[in-house]
């Protein structure tokens, strides 16, 4: 009877085995959509062993395991579910990998916007039971990773070199497959290092290569995928590349949706003073909204503060940078104009003294948006012109050409044809 049943434990174990194999491939293959299936199956069939005792030192692995795997297909919540049960497994029978498993959690967190917690390794990287030695390597590296965004969360640009360096990755080029599922992390960490340091020029062909290198887990139901291509478009946006981020952020919107992308979406509209746009899309993305992040809330504030005649903070202002000031990264914080956030200080603001000031990695250009009618109008548009010769070569009437130039005048802030004309090439290289 014993005999029987260890055949049927053992044939359990071989397909749990063949199972957690197929969920590594398919993420390698960057099939997430079949891999978030069958991740839920795979702990499901975990949680239905009869007897676990035998699973006890591969159990909390399975299950953090799973969570990277339900990380990268974008399923946070479903990730951090499968890592506390993990913790919790591991508390209650004494496993090592409770810690690891708490500081994935912490990952998760970091990733969603908030700030990342100061950890200091809590593990050694002693043989972990029923893991191979390559992934407790790869784990016993996260805690520095960590600190890395907390110090990035700080302006602390030395401190964020110092951990990178300390875990061998103190370049971008820096090839992070050993890794395994957190390949992606140095390089998100990177970008985010070179955009604080306005070195966008020299991260942008950096991260190309890796992204390129390792297509097609960037797929489109991929997390780091849609991670990384908020990084790129943030740089590109930095460089001035806005039509190559527009097209990066196009492309995105059909993967997992991230705040990171819908901030970065929000910060290139606000760049290229495409106001009307920015204020539909930050109404449509609320406060509350999932995909609001603390970069979202910091263009919200400076848009309402454009729209006053007076720079003087409301009581919902004041509520909102109440939120940011624990939120907002040094990044972020570096789009706030000197008198907006001079309106907002208060006492409470010692609270952000400890990150450190870093310059505003992005020049906002007044972009001046013509209609087709209105270019062809100042493209024709000579210095003698009078209105009849304007309406006739382009074969409108005079009340239309006048309606267009007033158009014209209140964009490109001018009263007159004469002063059109003299602005008339900055105009077209600012007009789309």
């Amino acid at each position: 009877m014993s005999t029987s049943s260890d055949q049927g434990r053992a044939g359990v174990e071989e397909r749990l085995t063949a199972s957690f194999l197929r969920l590594q491939q398919l993420a390698y293959d960057g099939r997430f959509d079949l891999a978030r299936d069958l991740a839920d199956e795979l702990a499901d069939d975990l949680a239905a062993v009869p007897d676990r005792g035998r699973l006890a030192d591969a159990l909390p692995i399975a299950l953090v395991e799973i969570g990277i795997v339900l990380l990268l297909a974008g399923d946070l919540d479903a990730a951090i579910g499968r890592f506390r049960s993990a913790a919790r497994w591991s508390r209650i029978n004494g496993h090592p990998a409770g810690p690891y498993a708490e500081q994935f959690i912490e990952l998760v967190r970091a990733l969603r916007g908030g700030p990342a917690p100061a950890m200091e390794p809590a593990v050694s990287p002693a043989p972990l039971r029923g893991a191979p030695g390559q992934r407790v390597w790869a784990w016993t590296l996260l805690p520095h990773l960590l600190r890395a965004l907390d110090q990035l969360h700080r302006g602390d640009l030395d401190g964020v070199d110092a951990s990178l360096e300390s875990i061998g990755f103190a370049s971008p080029t820096t090839e992070t497959s050993p890794l395994g599922g957190l390949w992606w992390l140095p390089l998100h960490v990177h970008a985010r290092l070179a955009l604080a340091r306005g070195d966008q020029e020299t991260m942008l062909p950096a991260l190309r290569n890796a992204t390129q290198d390792w297509y097609p887990q960037l797929g489109s139901d991929s997390y780091a995928g849609s991670l990384l291509r908020a990084d790129h478009a943030d740089l590109l946006q930095a460089a001035g590349g806005y039509e190559e981020a527009a097209a990066i952020l196009d492309d995105g919107a059909h993967g997992v949706q991230i705040p990171q992308l819908s901030a970065s979406r929000a910060r290139l509209l606000w760049l290229a003073s495409e106001n009307g746009e920015l204020d539909r899309f930050l109404t449509q993305i609320g406060p509350l909204h999932l995909l609001n992040s603390a970069e979202l809330d910091v263009i919200r504030l400076v848009r309402r503060f454009e729209t006053r005649a007076q720079q003087v903070a409301s009581a919902d202002d004041l509520r909102i940078w109440t939120s940011l000031r624990d939120r907002a990264g040094a990044i972020e914080l570096s789009l706030m104009p000197d008198d907006v956030r001079s309106a907002l200080a208060g006492p409470a603001d010692h609270d952000i003294a400890g990150r450190r000031t870093v310059p505003n990695p992005y020049v906002r250009t007044h972009v001046v948006r013509l209609s087709p009618r209105e270019r062809e109008l100042v493209l024709e548009l000579q210095a003698e012109d009078t209105i009849p010769m304007l309406a006739a070569r382009l074969f409108l009437s005079p009340s239309t050409v006048k309606t267009h130039l007033r158009g014209i005048y209140r964009k490109a802030g001018v009263h007159s044809k004469e002063e059109l004309f003299h602005a008339r090439e900055d105009l077209l290289r600012r007009g789309r």
